[in-house]
């Protein structure tokens, strides 16, 4: 059964559905965090810090985290 969307006072809600929902990228990125200039990912539901942006140690940093990500270890983002 579909379900229609409802009016609700000015704008349309949709209704919650799986098809509506973005897909969740399951590789983290490298990103920028512009105020501070560092580099950093998501990665089990929180921003993980990596150094300067563009830093050989930050780049090994993330590196080390898609490596154990990759491995299969369920508590991949040790901190260190």
């Amino acid at each position: 059964m579909v379900e229609t969307a409802e009016f609700t006072g000015g704008f349309r809600k949709r209704p919650r559905d799986p098809a509506y929902a973005r897909p969740k990228n399951e590789v983290p990125t490298y990103k920028l965090h512009k105020s501070a200039d560092l580099a950093r990912c998501w990665a089990n539901g929180k921003w993980v810090g990596l150094g300067k942006f563009g830093s050989p140690e930050s780049k090994v940093e993330f590196e080390r985290i898609l490596a154990e990500l990759r491995s299969g270890r369920r508590s991949w983002i040790s901190t260190r």
